[in-house]
């Protein structure tokens, strides 16, 4: 059994979702005959304490400095998620772990590889050690591994794993009835270029002409108050609800009453969309922006709609075309959306990954 040292700045604390995909890959070593993780450092929760967050990140790099001098007999791997500066930080241990044939595996998620630029020259040498030096170095798809591919002049393919982000949590979405209302889902962080405000505006739209459709909200974040303000200066309180920051089941609930997903994301970081194929594995078609990975998964008029980013005339266009659509051919793309989303359900993603991970020791 290979023991991991297992090193995150993004892990959900006890009242939030936050870094969930951090957790199920976690979950999927434990589960794991193969794996056992014997050492964690990471941050748990979300804050918007900048203080406290710079605390935190402080006592992580003191913990990975103390587990790499102090501990390192106790573990085989290293599986850093998100490479930003703590993963930067380890780079300076490479001799060491090389010395005792300790094996590296990184996880990217998407704004640490947009962001590339960004780095300084030092950063950017650091980044480029990590993954030389790496054993297996995961991605969470397609769109993202031609993007690491294309940042430097050596061939890195035959190390790159791709694997959606620990999947859809086959547990709690998935379809629960076929009678539905015209109830037209958004679920997110409510964050900055997260299209939240698109989501309004087409909503505002919409209902001057559908007064049959409603909308639901869910999500928290730095824009909260934001999002309330909008919905209220539009005169839309009567037909947007704000849920904020519920239980996974409580999503699943609410996925599998409405008729329609709309993810209206303007990240080009945005690493696959989970939320999304969240939504499908409960049998809600998707109106999505055309960014980033998002159509690996989304099949115009088949399993839902893409749209040009950021543009809520056709946004809002794509969502009436699904409603002036009969009840056969409706239920046609709902049986479309389970069966993509099946594929990244989490006990598929699960087996794949560990393959994976075990075929690069």
């Amino acid at each position: 059994m290979k023991r991991i040292y297992y090193i995150t700045n993004m892990f959900p604390g006890k009242h939030d979702n936050y870094g969930i995909f951090c957790k199920k890959t976690f979950d999927f070593f434990n589960n794991s005959k193969d794996f056992s993780i014997t050492i964690f450092s990471g941050i748990k929760g979300k804050s918007f304490n900048k203080l406290w967050n710079i605390i935190r990140y402080i006592v992580l790099l003191f913990s990975i400095s103390i587990n790499m001098i102090f501990k390192i007999k106790k573990f085989d791997i290293i599986y850093i998620q998100y490479v930003w500066k703590h993963a930067f930080f380890v780079s300076y241990f490479l001799k060491n772990l090389e010395k005792k044939n300790k094996r590296l595996f990184i996880n990217f998620h998407g704004e640490d590889l947009t962001n590339y630029d960004l780095l300084n020259k030092i950063e950017k040498k650091q980044f480029k050690k990590l993954c030389i030096f790496s054993s297996g170095i995961v991605v969470p798809s397609l769109y993202f591994k031609n993007l690491l591919s294309s940042l430097f002049d050596i061939n890195l393919n035959d190390k790159i794993i791709i694997s959606p982000s620990g999947g859809v949590n086959s547990n709690v979405f998935f379809k629960q009835n076929t009678n539905r209302d015209k109830t037209i889902i958004y679920c997110s962080r409510f964050d900055s270029n997260k299209g939240w405000d698109d989501f309004i505006m087409a909503a505002h739209d919409i209902i001057s002409d559908r007064d049959d459709l409603s909308f639901i909200m869910i999500g928290y974040g730095k824009e909260t108050n934001d999002v309330k303000k909008m919905i209220f200066q539009n005169n839309l309180q009567n037909s947007i609800k704000v849920v904020i920051n519920p239980i996974q089941t409580h999503i699943a609930d609410i996925y599998s009453k409405a008729s329609l997903f709309v993810f209206p994301t303007r990240r080009q970081a945005e690493s696959l969309g989970l939320v999304a194929l969240e939504a499908m594995s409960c049998g809600l078609p998707v109106v999505a922006s055309n960014i980033g990975a998002i159509g690996e998964y989304i099949k115009d008029n088949e399993n839902g709609y893409l749209y040009t980013t950021g543009d809520v005339k056709e946004l809002t266009s794509k969502i009436i075309k699904f409603f002036e659509k009969d009840n056969d051919e409706m239920i046609h793309m709902q049986k479309n959306a389970i069966d993509m989303a099946e594929i990244y359900k989490d006990k598929n993603v699960e087996t794949d990954f560990i393959r994976k991970v075990l075929a690069l020791i």
